[in-house]
């Protein structure tokens, strides 16, 4: 064999490699880096913006709330009417450049969760189109955070539903005596999300079967069964919900 040939050998094992999945993954990747990084700079201008007007930053800690109010920032008399403050303040009085990084800073965490929504838009596209059982059980992004966790949508499909229902804890640690955990990331899913803390462990339970059942729905058969699946799934968590045990 000829370097030539060994090359293109080697180049098509590589590319064989790599799947849809490993996209999902990157994205994936790409969502958590970009959540650290707008915390990352949030909590640097709330701190500067703080020092400027601490008053109006001692109602403004949540980020959300932060970032409504910050929209039309250019100095305390911008925002004090809409916090109910006076614009005479204990905070130290920026020069006109610091307040411009603070607008600047503003901007770019807008741009930064604009960039997150790209991102999940286009994870939630891939996973509709590619496993869409899976997409209507889980939704995309849950879908996708499990697929990084286990390596691939075909290492779903061989897991029983009693290992999807928590990935996502691996790396939390337990103290003796204490239980395991009912739920991983599948705890952000809506229908666990929508019933009382007594149920969400069962709930959870109902959702992974589901969504043990959807993944190999895509993985084995591809058909769309996805209409089905969702009735019966919210059938059975209205009968829990409904029930209304503790998981404890």
């Amino acid at each position: 064999m000829n370097n030539e040939d060994f090359i293109n050998r080697a180049r098509k094992s590589v590319k064989e490699r790599w799947t849809v999945d490993t996209i999902i993954k990157k994205l994936i990747e790409m969502l958590d880096q970009s959540s650290k990084a707008e915390n990352i700079l949030f909590k640097a201008v709330y701190d500067l913006f703080f020092l400027y007007y601490p008053e109006a930053g001692a109602k403004l800690e949540e980020k959300d709330k932060f970032m409504e109010i910050m929209e039309g920032f250019s100095n305390r008399n911008s925002i004090k009417d809409n916090l109910d403050l006076s614009e005479d303040s204990m905070g130290y009085d920026l020069d006109k450049e610091d307040i411009e990084i603070i607008k600047n800073g503003v901007k770019e965490i807008m741009n930064m969760r604009s960039f997150k929504e790209s991102i999940e838009r286009r994870i939630n596209e891939i996973i509709k189109e590619k496993y869409p059982n899976t997409y209507t059980v889980l939704g995309g992004v849950i879908t996708a955070r499990l697929i990084s966790i286990a390596g691939s949508i075909q290492k779903l499909a061989i897991m029983p539903s009693s290992k999807i229902q928590i990935l996502g804890t691996e790396n939390t640690v337990f103290l003796r005596g204490k239980k395991t955990p009912k739920y991983g990331v599948i705890f952000k899913t809506k229908l666990v999300q929508s019933v009382d803390d007594n149920v969400k462990g069962k709930t959870a339970k109902i959702v992974a079967g589901y969504a043990s059942l959807a993944i190999k729905t895509d993985v084995f058969s591809k058909e769309d069964k996805s209409k089905d699946l969702l009735r019966k799934l919210e059938e059975e968590v209205k009968r829990a919900r409904g029930n209304g045990k503790s998981d404890r």
